[in-house]
């Protein structure tokens, strides 16, 4: 029908335009941020600007080069963020593994409400990524059998590192 034909191209425009448009430039800045800090440059605002203008458009060019070169470079960061997370883990257990799991109390008035939705975020990426797996639903041979068992097998993988975690 014509309703949802309107709602589609919408939707298209506005994830091209705005959603992804937005959430392509956090990124690029957060990685803009610490790539400066990790050179041992000051972040100033119109730098870290210029730096993820740079790396997005890079990024595009690569990817317009070749699917083939994109995939392996996102293959490659997710090996190298994936094995960063392993490797504090390990170390965390390895290096302390008689320290008691828990937090000192934090001292009163060192807690700034307004620093909440900036904690938030972080848990809005993670969902924001359960969210896109259906966005490949078209790429995946048997979508309706593998997508809800990637999903869950996920969240239980999550769940499962989480308890296994606590439970050390």
């Amino acid at each position: 029908d014509e309703g949802g034909r309107l709602a589609g191209f919408l939707f298209g425009w506005s994830e091209l335009v705005l959603i992804r448009a937005s959430a392509t430039g956090a990124v690029a800045t957060v990685f803009s941020e610490y790539l400066l800090r990790s050179l041992g440059i000051s972040p100033a605002p119109g730098l870290v600007n210029v730096v993820a203008a740079v790396a997005i458009v890079c990024t595009a060019l690569l990817n317009i080069r070749g699917v083939q070169i994109g995939a392996a470079i996102a293959g490659v960061s997710s090996v190298a963020k994936f094995g960063g997370l392993v490797l504090l883990v390990l170390l965390s257990l390895l290096l302390s593994p008689e320290a008691p799991h828990t937090t000192a109390a934090a001292t009163p008035g060192s807690i700034d409400p307004s620093l909440f939705g900036l904690a938030l975020i972080s848990a809005l990426w993670a969902y924001d990524g359960f969210a896109d797996v259906s966005f490949s639903a078209g790429e995946v041979s048997n979508p309706s059998r593998t997508l809800p068992r990637a999903i869950v097998g996920g969240t239980l993988a999550i769940v499962a590192i989480y308890l296994a975690a606590n439970a050390a």
